[in-house]
This record gives structure tokens, sequence and C-alpha cells, in this order.
């Protein structure tokens, strides 16, 4: 059966029942769509098809071959509705079925005339790394999941929640990019309270918490003061408050801590982000 699973997880997107990042990804809201966007490949701007998208990333077909880990331009485009000038006359209110009087004051329009056109549209740029990639069969194109690079990129997200909302998505809210959750394998320095000072390794991160390997018992509800280091420059965490939500034994006398970094301060938590897209590029 196991050569069943695996044959059958290939076919589903490139091994993904054994990828640990793309089971990340199926746990997010997906939601069907048909949009294009641009992709530059060798310095040639491509329209291609988006046919499945979440707040995390995307679907498409690429018209030439990629490989797992590349990292892709984008650009989409979004409409939106324009804002009314400073001091124009608010909309007049539809009349009530029944009222008396004349529909409207205002002069007659010319039934040639066009509606007003009140929409706008703005370039959305954004960076996606390709998790799988497979070409499809008798064509020259290829099937790719795709990641979103950025934590945080607030054009690329309301262009993400307006396609899901178009498709007919309603549960948009609850799909937040702080349940991102990056696998890593990090050192991690900690103090507790009380001045005992320990070592472990940290498993996986993400902007609401983090989890843990410790050769000590804590207890939840303890708080944590914690060095992270990725080994580059200016992404390490230092002093980062976490507090401990559960400690579990392992069968090899270690234990595996559940930590959350939820009360932290603004320079802290972009401090984070900023850890989390540099884990996230490098994976």
């Amino acid at each position: 059966m196991e050569w069943l699973k695996k044959t059958v997880g290939m076919l589903s997107g490139g091994g993904g029942n054994e990828n640990p990042e793309l089971k990340d990804r199926r746990a997010h809201l997906r939601t069907p769509c048909n949009e294009r966007v641009m992709v530059l490949l060798n310095e040639e701007a491509i329209s291609v098809h988006v046919n499945e998208v979440s707040l995390m990333g995307m679907r498409a077909r690429l018209p030439r071959k990629v490989e797992p880990d590349d990292v892709l331009t984008f650009r989409a485009h979004r409409e939106f509705k324009k804002a009314p000038p400073p001091g124009s006359a608010p909309a007049p209110l539809p009349r009530p079925p029944g009222a008396l009087g004349k529909p409207s004051d205002a002069a007659p329009k010319d039934k040639d005339e066009p509606p007003p056109d009140d929409t706008d549209t703005e370039a959305v740029p954004f960076k996606a790394r390709v998790v799988w990639a497979r070409k499809v069969m008798n064509t020259g194109e290829y099937e790719v999941g795709l990641r979103f690079t950025e934590i945080v990129n607030h054009e690329r997200d309301r262009w993400t929640r307006t396609v899901l909302k178009n498709a007919g998505t309603r549960d948009i809210g609850s799909n937040r990019r702080s349940n991102i959750r990056v696998d890593v394998d990090l050192p991690l320095h900690y103090r507790t309270q009380q001045g005992y000072e320990g070592d472990g390794r940290v498993l996986n991160i993400s902007m609401r918490g983090l989890m843990a390997r410790i050769k000590l018992e804590i207890k939840a509800g303890a708080e944590l003061t914690m060095l992270i280091s990725t080994g580059v420059s200016g992404t390490s965490l230092q002093n980062l408050k976490g507090k401990i939500l559960r400690c579990t034994k392992q069968p090899d006398g270690e234990w595996v801590l559940g930590i959350s970094i939820d009360d932290i301060t603004p320079k802290e938590r972009k401090s984070v982000q900023k850890t989390l897209e540099h884990l996230m590029k490098t994976k």
C-alpha cells in the first residue's frame, strides 16, 4: 500500500503527503478561481492563469519549467471603488415604493450617456516561492504550487481577499497570516524567571508562538526569555518573551514546549516578522 500512497501523493501535487510545508499550505482555506497575473520569467513578463488561491499562496499554470525553491516575481491588478472627491454631493437615496412626487429634480440625463466610471485599478506586486511543479500531460505547460514569501504585504492581501470574496468564499477572516508556521531546526537559549538557563532546539515558529524541545520540564504558565539564533545577522531573536502553554514529555526523556509569544511589543513583533520572512525565503 505504501507505493500506492506515494503515487497518489505525487499525482496530487509533487509528493504533498510527505511534504510538511505543503500540508501547512493546505490546512488553510483554498478556493478555485479564474485569475490572470503577470509573472517575470527570464526577464520576460508573461500572463499566466491562477486557478486556486488562499491567503498563503496559490496554484498557477506556467508556460515554462520552474524548479522547487525558485522565487518568482508576480504582478496582479485589483479593481476598487473610487472615493468621491472632497465636497461632492452624496448619492441620492432610493425613493421608497409608492412615494409621491417627481423621481428627481435634477436635469434629465441623455439616455445614450454612459454611466460614470467610479472604479479604478491598482498594480499589486508580490513574490512567491515554488513549492512543487509538475508538467501537464500533452502540453508544454507546468502546474505550479506557490507560497507567498512575505508575511505582510497589504496590497497582495487585499487582492487575495478580493479574489476569495468574488469566488464566493465567506470565512476569509479565520484564515489569518499570523497562523503561518515555519518548520525549522534552530538553536535556542532560554532563561526562566527564577534565573535558570538552558539550551534546546526550536522546531517551528509563527507570529503567535513556537514549539521547542528542551531537556528540562517547565510547567505550563511559566515565562521565558529566549535567544533564537538563525546564523544570519539581523534575523536572530534576542530577549524574546514567551509563555509556556504546554510541556509534553517525549519517549527519549526530553520535553516539547508549546510557547506563546502573543504578549510582546510592536518592535519585537517586527523582529519576529523579519525572522519569519528570512526563514521562508531560505527553506
